[in-house]
């Protein structure tokens, strides 16, 4: 099907599904003559004006006092012309009153009507429904429902997903019943003002273009309209919509007051829905929006300061515009500190960078922050390693699992999963294409990422720590590798390299190995040592790197990795070590060593040597680099380093390559095993029977349940069955 013949067909079934929408979601019959929703539910008034003039935006709020005699003010959103709505929703049941509030001297007859409306109670399965919208937790470390049932935020990541690229409704819909069925609880989307393009990019367009009109002159209605139908449906789902207001970029562009304004509509449009907000993408990162910018002008001072300012502004506005009181965080870039006033926030909703171990350190290093801050808030890990990000098979289902297991045993009050191509909407006959700076982070259609593994991983691992007191969990240090001791580094042959370049930039050293078909891996080690700032990839998927977005730890550090061998496979394999600074100092540079264990006891050493080879490509975009075969580079030169530089190496774990532990008082023990190396924990009751129960988080199955006892330090050590892949341990006091 050609690609007008497409927007076609979309269009006509979304204005289909939106008709249908508009009838069947507005109000129940009247009780009594009055409009009647049920509880919690979202009720629908309409008020035109009088004669044939319109109104300036915003003009009309409307005033509900519930039976209790609480007042609120809602506000209203301009429908079309001169149709003014207003939505409310109220957990009491009984007479509701209402009058309108329209400010200005001219005001077509809008201002003092009055009126009733009635709640009856809900009787439909609807968690959002039943159990009401979601709020902070009394402990303020997790999420709840209005009447306290715990909430767990298992997100997803549709930035985009109220543009057509995501076509309404078959392909809205088909992605929604897939993490419904997931157990995904939360969808985090744009309202309109996208990421990765300038302003009124058409990527970011609905069936009825952007929500401002160009040059952010004034709210396209028709834009909202439209979104409807999606927000809705997100509700019908169970799932609660995170609604994040604009990109860093914009602000700047179109100003505070109209930041202000813009939220005000989403507010009026989706404020009695049970929804989150975010106030913005990024609003910490970048105060100038360059290349994003779309040839417009800054319309205010874009230094940090003023920039910073402008959000916090924002974000009072949202606290005093929304009568509702929905949850409040905002989207981070490389620091949390993102407001002049913390507790404007009720959530620290955290966006790392996309590093691979390195992004999931700089979580765990945030998230033990932020469980010190003066302001207790839920944490979210709204953004991270993204799967098959830059290049297929990136950041695969393992990692995702560790992610996932590492800050939720962190404190984490839920976790954000995202996939490449779902964030962006690539479609399979239009990919999103480059972002401002010309890059493109990856082509794969959104209906082929919808399918990832880890996606249904991440739901399994949520049922199963449902299935436990998980909102009693606090982090601890206790658990620790027990890895096999590693053989000498000068006995293993390993030679320092370098490559004789002298260029000062971008250098990639690597070798490609064959690892036999027959005779399956089960765990392996790689130690790394290198005295300037490098990343590692195997197998084209990115294990870590420093970035400036990241947590970085110090350089000249020597590695040793465990969590090698999840990203070997049989046949060919390749290493490729990106080196940041060059040339190398001399008589240091590069040492490596895997030391690979297989199933029936057999082992195999690679070690870095003549053998292994350099390039300079002229490249800097990690999926340009990532997919290389070194096999045709030049070979590198080596040198046998002294001994006294071989003795002082000391190749340590870094902590987000190893196990995490959480406990809940002294009768329950949670424990995330990373790769399939024997683990030890230790501060257990000592001398104490206990039970264990082995998860499987790549298949959802938990072994049978089986005694083991703790010795008289309070010590236990764990071996895993003998095939790779990472493990979840449960340890209860029966």
């Amino acid at each position: 099907m050609t690609e007008s013949r497409l927007g076609r067909r979309c269009l006509l079934v979304s204005l289909f599904a939106m008709a249908l929408a508009k009838g069947c979601t507005t109000m129940h019959q009247a009780v009594d003559g009055l409009p009647t929703m049920q509880a919690n539910r979202m009720l629908e008034l309409t008020f035109t004006t009088e004669g044939a003039g319109d109104l300036a935006d915003p003009a009309l709020d409307v005033a509900f006092t519930d039976p209790g005699g609480v007042e609120r003010v809602v506000p209203a959103f301009r429908a079309t012309e001169g149709v003014w709505k207003v939505r409310y929703a109220s957990p009491l049941v009984g007479t509701h009153q209402y009058r309108t509030i329209c400010a200005g001297e001219v005001n077509a007859g809008l201002h003092g009507r009055t009126g009733q409306i009635h709640i009856e109670p809900y009787t439909g399965d609807n968690p959002l429904y039943v159990h009401g919208p979601v709020r902070v937790a009394e402990d303020g470390r997790h999420f709840a429902h209005a009447d306290g049932t715990p909430f767990f935020w298992l997100g997803d990541t549709w930035w985009m997903g109220l543009s057509r690229r995501l076509c309404w409704p078959d392909d809205f819909q088909a992605l929604a019943t897939d993490r419904k069925a997931k157990s995904f609880t939360v969808v985090q989307i744009v309202a309109g003002l996208c990421p990765d393009m300038p302003p009124f990019d058409s990527r970011a367009a609905n069936e009825a273009g952007h929500p401002w009109t160009d040059g952010y002159g004034r709210i396209n209605p028709e834009f909202f309209n439209r979104a409807d139908a999606r927000i809705k449906h997100l509700v019908s789902q169970g799932l609660v919509p995170c609604i994040v207001g604009a990109w860093h970029q914009h602000i700047p562009l179109m100003g505070p007051e109209k930041m202000k304004r813009h939220w005000r509509e989403i507010i009026a449009r989706w404020g009695a829905l049970p929804v989150v907000w975010c106030l913005g993408g990024e609003i910490n990162g970048r105060s100038r929006p360059g290349k994003a910018s779309g040839g417009l002008e800054a319309v205010m001072p874009h230094d940090a300061d003023a920039i910073r300012a402008s959000w916090t502004d924002t974000a009072r506005h949202v606290k005093a515009t929304d009568p509702f009181g929905r949850i409040l965080g905002t989207h981070n870039v490389g620091s949390l500190n993102v407001l002049d006033d913390d507790s404007l926030l009720d959530m620290h909703f955290m966006q790392t960078g996309h590093s691979g171990l390195s992004t999931v350190q700089c979580g765990l290093t945030w998230f033990a922050a932020k469980r010190q801050a003066a302001h207790r808030a839920p944490m979210v890990w709204a953004e991270g390693n993204y799967q098959w990000l830059w290049a297929e098979g990136n950041f695969d289902d393992q990692l995702q699992r560790h992610q996932f297991w590492a800050t939720m045993l962190a404190g984490a009050a839920g976790h954000t999963y995202g996939a490449n191509g779902i964030w962006q909407v690539n479609r399979q006959d239009k990919p999103f294409g480059p972002s401002p700076h010309g890059f493109n982070w990856g082509t794969t259609p959104w209906d082929v990422a919808m399918k990832h593994a880890a996606s249904g991983q991440l739901g399994e691992g949520k049922r199963f720590l449902q299935s436990l007191p998980w909102t009693d969990l606090v982090p601890v240090e206790n658990v620790r590798f027990v890895a096999p001791e590693q053989k000498p580094i000068n006995q293993t042959g390993a030679k320092w390299i370098w490559p004789p370049a002298s260029r000062p930039r971008i250098t990639l050293v690597g070798t490609a190995f064959d690892l036999p078909a027959d005779r399956p891996i089960r765990r392996a080690a790689l130690r790394i040592a290198c005295d300037a700032p490098h990343g590692l990839t195997l197998n084209g998927q990115m294990v870590f790197r420093t970035n400036k977005l990241d947590y970085r730890e110090e350089h000249g550090s020597a590695r040793l990795f465990l969590g090698a061998g999840e990203y070997l496979k049989p046949g060919r394999n390749r290493i490729l070590i990106r080196v940041d600074r060059d040339p190398f100092a001399a008589g240091s540079g590069l040492l490596a060593h895997f030391s690979i264990e297989l199933t029936d006891g057999g082992t195999l050493e690679i070690a870095s040597g003549g053998s292994w080879r350099w390039s300079q490509p002229p490249l800097g975009w990690p999926g340009d680099v990532i997919v290389l075969d070194p096999s045709e580079w030049k070979k590198v030169e080596t040198v046998a380093a002294p001994q006294s530089a071989e003795k002082g190496l000391a190749f340590g774990t870094p902590a987000a390559h190893g196990p995490r532990c959480a406990i809940a008082g002294n009768r329950l023990w949670v424990v995330y095993v990373p790769a399939p190396f024997p683990v030890e924990l230790s501060s257990l009751p000592p001398g104490t029977e206990l039970e264990l129960v082995p998860f499987n988080p790549r298949d959802g199955r938990a072994s049978a349940a089986r005694s083991i006892r703790s010795n008289a330090e309070g010590r236990w050590r764990w071996d895993p069955p003998s095939q790779a892949g990472d493990w979840v341990l449960v340890l209860r006091r029966p």
